[in-house]
Order: structure tokens, then sequence, then C-alpha cells
């Protein structure tokens, strides 16, 4: 029996010990996460936390735990209601406008409720939330009619060390004027409260003041769960969670909160500018901050390193030597290639939940996302139309150059890591959603197989001058010889009213987004995923980004003169090069190497259809002549070329800078003939623009017309009229008895199809000295 003894009470204690774990398991239990600053790119510090890696928390969340208020906590502790399932509370310190622009969307998202510890001194300081923010956050309900956030106060200055040290009267005022300013500027009882650097747990003086000025809870930084029978409200744990934290950390700490992760400075992205030849980039990639909390030092630490994008990654490294602090990975790329790639990072130690991180390597291409407004097959009438030859002397360029034609689908998967590019790159881009975009650009396009978007507006589909739903599901459905789909549909605002979302409060521009891409998807064939800014207004703004988020878009594009690095530019703040009717083909390639340098504008020229007669010089006006690159036109010169100098004699131009105006002097041959002439402009750093027109002579003068050497031969048969020894191109013009004009041209041959029968008068010739005939349509 005395050799039995040690075997039974080994037993008795396993058998306790095994019953106290499951059932601990078997209760239901409570972690409170705590989060600070959410980023779009590298963390800052380990309390930041890249927002996909936050969509990643809120995911596993969602598949393992009720989320649940402090409001609930409280009134779980004080009230023993019963918890039923294992729960999480998400909390956010110190009120940065990350909570507001990132964070605050997803959790509307997902549904979850959340608290937010705002430092009262701090509203609308950069990084930080206004109080504007902080109202509409406190605003936020669920469909149930319940508020989704909760405001609660990380004191009013957050000096360190918070408020140990402090005196009774500077710890009051923390507690008790940042309780009143959110109280005021969100109309709702603050109760909760979050202590600065977690400094000052147990502390008799601040939970008893927190009490006295109605607080209901404190959280502290300590790290444990909740204990719902014996946890004090005014001393509550949490989990702190850092950018190495694993979103399966969360589980793993929530069965055993004294589980710890090895900690790791955030690792920064790292890129290289482009370069023409194609030779591979060699990165050495320091990982510092690497530190065991649950074990004496780092001798038990060991690094892996993975990568995403096995074509653009040819060697992958990691040299560390434990129990170094620092670690350094190497990394090759594959030459020829250009993009992002992810790499992931995992720390392992024994007895301890392994820490993972990531980083991006950029080898950087030159791509630019290239807009036109308006393509038109006469002379453009404004800046922003471009004619139809010169768009296609732009595609011809693009060819000819060598250059990728993506989309904005590739442009997102390239910033993701999930594309590569071998060339420059262009992003083809047509807004507003005129029906020459289907008549005169789509079959340019579909004869290169280049792709496009096109950003419409809902409300002008339809009008005279726009396409139809049917014609967006006709370029919908064309297709490369691969059978992938060519052309995609954005979104250019519902209505693109003036001046865009200028004047528009956050809440109408979100309708407005919203209405706009659910109109375009409800009508068409595809999803829509982009959006142009309406007049580029308020492009880079963090509220319209977020909104256009919200709203479901996966990338916004402004107006703004930039390319597009995948380093550095977000996917909600896309610039572009706005191709205007003055922008030669040549600045395509000028633009991507130095977007910066955009050339002079210059009003467009119509073409001019003339007679000749004695005066055979014409002066056309030149107008609109503005340097977007200085702040005057002291820099501009002009000059003027023609590819048909057989029709001049004499050709200038009288320009004074800075003047806006010039005229150009053209002194004509007396032959008939046709010469495209173009105006150039230039600057002194080589940029220039180029404004192209016709001059279309006839040799018929007035002396010729009045010897009755017209004739005219009306053909009832065929409801045409020939008019007899002129020049074809000769301008004409028909009217009624009454004297209203009904038809105008050029040409010695004319269709009266149209006209009813009757009698008609027919002006022949220049507008100075003009012939009239009559004829009778029988």
């Amino acid at each position: 029996m005395k050799r039995l003894l040690p075997y039974i009470v080994f037993c008795i204690v396993f058998f306790v010990s095994f019953s106290r774990i499951n059932l601990h398991a078997d209760t239901p239990r409570i972690t409170v996460l705590l989060y600070h600053g959410l980023t779009e790119e590298s963390a800052a510090d380990m309390y930041e936390r890249r927002k996909d890696r936050f969509r990643d928390d809120m995911e596993f969340i969602k598949s393992n735990f009720d989320v649940i208020s402090l409001s609930d906590v409280e009134d779980i502790i004080k009230n023993n209601k019963p918890l039923l399932r294992n729960s999480v509370v998400i909390t956010f310190d110190d009120g940065l406008e990350s909570d507001y622009a990132i964070a605050a969307p997803i959790l509307e998202e997902f549904g979850f409720k959340a608290t937010f510890f705002v430092i009262t001194d701090r509203r609308g300081e950069k990084g930080f939330m206004t109080w504007e923010q902080v109202k509409k956050m406190s605003d936020k309900k669920n469909a149930e009619n319940e508020y989704l956030f909760t405001i609660g106060s990380h004191g009013c200055s957050h000096r360190y060390p918070g408020l140990e040290g402090l005196s009774y009267e500077q710890i009051k005022h923390e507690l008790e004027n940042s309780k009143k300013e959110i109280e005021n500027h969100t109309g709702r009882e603050c109760r909760y409260f979050a202590l600065p650097y977690g400094i000052g747990a147990g502390n008799p003086t601040i939970i008893g003041l927190a009490e006295e000025l109605g607080y209901g809870m404190v959280r502290t930084s300590r790290r444990d769960n909740i204990d719902i029978e014996n946890d004090d409200p005014f001393d509550l744990p949490c989990l702190p969670f850092y950018d190495f934290s694993p979103s399966e950390y969360i589980g793993a700490f929530h069965q055993n909160p004294t589980l710890d992760v090895t900690f790791f400075d955030p690792v920064q992205d790292v890129y290289s500018g482009y370069d023409s030849e194609d030779k591979p980039y060699t990165f050495h990639i320091p990982v510092t901050g690497i530190k065991s909390y649950s074990s004496n030092g780092n001798l038990n630490v060991n690094i892996d390193v993975r990568s995403e994008n096995i074509d653009m990654i040819d060697k992958l490294s990691v040299k560390y030597t434990p129990p170094s602090e620092e670690a350094t990975i190497s990394i090759v790329t594959t030459p020829g290639f250009y993009g992002r790639a992810k790499i992931d990072i995992t720390v392992n130690e024994q007895d301890s939940y392994p820490a993972m991180g990531y980083f991006h390597v950029t080898v950087e291409p030159v791509i630019g996302v290239i807009s036109y407004s308006g393509i038109t097959t006469g002379t453009p009438d404004n800046i922003y139309a471009r004619s139809r030859e010169s768009f296609r002397k732009d595609i011809e360029f693009i060819s000819r150059q060598g250059y990728d034609v993506i989309s904005m689908d590739d442009l997102s998967e390239i910033k993701n890591g999930k594309k590569t590019v071998k060339n420059k790159a262009v992003v083809l881009n047509f807004d507003d959603g005129g029906i020459n975009d289907l008549l005169s650009v789509v079959p340019i396009l579909r004869e290169y197989e280049y792709k496009a978007t096109f950003f419409i507006v809902p409300a002008w589909i339809g009008q005279p001058g726009y396409m139809s739903w049917t014609d967006i599901n006709k370029i919908l459905q064309m297709k490369d010889g691969k059978g992938n789909r060519l052309f995609s549909i954005g979104s250019h605002s519902y209505a693109h009213a003036y001046p865009g979302y200028l004047n528009m409060t956050d809440d109408e521009i979100l309708q407005d987004m919203v209405r706009s891409k659910k109109a375009i998807e409800d009508n068409s064939a595809a999803e829509c995923n982009f959006m142009a800014l309406p007049y580029g207004k308020r492009g880079g703004e963090t509220i319209v980004k977020m909104l256009a988020k919200t709203a479901g878009y996966k990338g916004m594009r402004t107006s703004e003169p930039r390319t597009f690095s995948i380093a550095q530019t977000d996917m909600y703040d896309i610039g572009t090069l706005a191709v205007c009717s003055y922008t030669s083909s040549e600045y395509l390639a000028a633009f991507l190497e130095t977007p910066k340098l955009t050339p002079p504008a210059i009003d467009p020229i119509r073409n001019k259809e003339i007679a000749y007669e004695s005066d055979k010089t014409i002066v056309v006006d030149i107008r609109g002549i503005e340097s977007t690159f200085y702040d005057n036109n002291d820099h501009i010169k002009l000059e003027v070329e023609t590819d048909n100098d057989g029709l001049f004699e004499n050709m200038r131009i009288e320009y004074q800078p800075p003047s806006k105006e010039a005229k150009l002097f053209l002194t004509l041959k007396p032959d008939a003939g046709e010469a495209n002439v173009t105006i150039k402009a230039h600057e002194e750093l080589g940029v220039f623009s180029a404004v192209t027109f016709t001059i279309n002579q006839t040799v018929t003068s007035a002396t010729q017309m009045r010897k009755e050497r017209m004739i005219l031969f009306p053909n009832p048969a065929t409801d045409q009229i020939k008019i007899g020894d002129v020049d074809e191109n000769i301008p004409y013009r028909i009217y009624n008895v009454s004297g209203r004009l009904l038809s105008s041209g050029n040409g010695n041959v004319i269709n009266i199809t149209l006209l009813p029968q009757g009698l008609y008068f027919l002006v022949v010739g220049s507008d100075k000295d003009p012939v009239q005939l009559k004829f009778i349509k029988q």
C-alpha cells in the first residue's frame, strides 16, 4: 500500500488538474483586444498594424468568437449576467485618424462593436481624429439601431509616464476634463477610461477618482483574459496587439494568456527605381528588435522567409545567429521582371507562438495612366477634346515604343504583387461615355488589342452624343484573340454636376458614389471597380478616399499629372496624364520620364475652308496660350510648320510673351489644295504642345462666276444637283423662299433627297462675292 501511495496521489493530482483545465477550457471567457494605429503600408513601429492584417483579424474573430462591447462586459461583471460564448472586445487607443479612415469602415462592414479611447487635447492634430469625426463615429448605429462605437477617455494629455507621479488634482483633471469634453462633443455618456501607457493599474487614487467621476470601468494594459468572477472592473486586462502578432494568436492567447510572441520591429518596404537595363537587383534587408519574452535570451529563436511572387524573386535567404537581436534577409530579383513581391517573415521560438510579418520588395516599372475626355471626328472645339486622327497617332506611337497596355485591374494586381510587367506600361482611360468612344475609339483599340476603361456618367446614358446601355454592353462583350475582355466600365460620378464633389457633404458624396456604381452594375454585364473623380476635385483627401473604399471601389483616379508608383501611389489617389487637343503624341514618352513637365496650353483652331481671291493672306488667331509649368508665359516660343509647303508663299507668327494671344499670317499661292498647319509651343525645358488645323483652298473666283460659267444639272431621278465648270470643293448653301438656311457644305455634287418639292435658292461661292441660282425640285 505504501508503494502505491505516491502513484495514487499522482493520479488524484493529475485528475484534479486535468478536470480544472477542461473546466476552464469549457467556461466562456473574454479577451479585450488593444489596437493603436492602422496603416495602408509599412508600419512605422510595432504599435501600428497593416490594414490587411487587421481585416484578417476580423475574419478570424468572426469565425471563432462573439464580439461584445465594454457595456456588455460591465453588465456581465456587475450584474452577474451569463456569458454564453467565448467573446472578444475590440478597443483602440489614442483616437488616431486611421481609426476613422480605416478601422471604422471595416468594423462597420463586419457589424462589430468597438470602443475608441481618445486623447482629448490632441483632437484635430495631424494624424488624429477631429471632434467632427469623433462625433460621426459615436453616432454610427447597426441594423438593430444599437450604437456601434463607444468613445472612451485616454486622458487629456497622455504625457509620459501617464498618471504615475501626478498629484491628486492633476489626476482628477485628466479624468474629469477629458470625460466632459467627450460628452460635450458626442452627446453621449463617457463611461470608460484607458490608462495612458497602461501605467497605474490598481492605483487606489485612480480607481477612487474614476468611480467618483462616473466611470464604469478602467482598462489597463495588463496582459490577461478577463476573470468575470474575480476581476475588478476598474482594473481590466487586455491583449495588446502588435504588427508582428498573427491573427490566430487571438485564439491561442484566449486559451492560454501566458503564451507569448517573440517581438521584432516592422520591416519597411524597399524599392528600386526603374532601370532600362534588365539586370538583377540585390537587397539586403535588416530585421531588428528581435527579442524573446518567453525564455532567457534569443537562443531558441530561428527565422524563416518566403516569397509570394516567385516570378520576380530569384534568390531569397536569411542570415541569423542567435542570440543576436538583428538578422539580414538577402534578396536577388529576376532580371527583366518589374513589379512588387511580398516577403513573409516568421520568427519561431520554442514554447512561444510564432511571430509573423511581411514587407514588399518593389522593382519599380514606369507606368502612366493616360486619360481622354472626348474624341471628335472634326476639329476639337475645346482643349479637352482630341481629334480622331491625333488619337490614332497616339496609339501608333504607343505601339512603336513597345509599351505594355494594361488595364485598371492589372494596375491593382501589380500594386498587390499579383502581376509583373516587362516593359514600360500605360493604362488607357476615357471619361464621360461619349458616343465617339464606341464609334471612333473602340475600333482603333480593337485593331491593336489594347485594353481600356471607360468612365461613364449614368445620368447621361442615352442622351444625345452619349452611349446607351446597349452600346456599353456591346463594348463589354469585346475580347482579344485569347478570349480576354478588352474593356471595362468605371464611374465618373452619377451626374457629373459642376464643381464635382467640391461643395458636397461626406454623406452626399458617398450616396453619389454608391448610386453611380449600382446603376452601372444593374445595367451592364460587369462589375464597376474604379472611379474617376468628377472634375478631379478633392483628389488626395483622406475622407474622399475612405468614402470610395466604403462604396466598394478598388481604386480612384484623380486629375493630378503623376505617373503610377507601385511603392508610393495610393490606389485611391491615382494620377494621370490628361490628354488635351494640344498634347503631342511624343509627349506621352516625355510624361513617363518626367511627369511634372507639362506642355503649354493652346486653344484649338478650327479648320479653314477658303476661296482664293486677290487678298491672298489670311490671319489666324491663336488664343489660350498658357504655361502649365511656369507662373507666366515668358518662356514660351511659337513656331509653325506644314505638310504642304507648295500651298504657301509665306508663313509667320507674331507673338510677344507673356501674352496669351498670337497671330498667324498665311500667304497662299493661287492654287487649289489642302494643307495641315501645325503650331508648336515650346518652353525652355523642351516639352512642347502642338495644335493642328486644315487649310482647304478652292480657286473659283467671283469674276469666273459672273461669266456664268456655272451650269446647273438638276436630276430629279436621283435627287442630285451637279454644278459644272467649278472646283469640286466649292462652298454652297441652300435656302427656301422665306430665306431659311436648309443645307450647307462643300462640293459640286449636292444631294437634295431630303428636300420636299418646291422652289429653292442655291448660293455658290465665297461669302464676299457669291452667285445665287434658282432651281425647282419636281
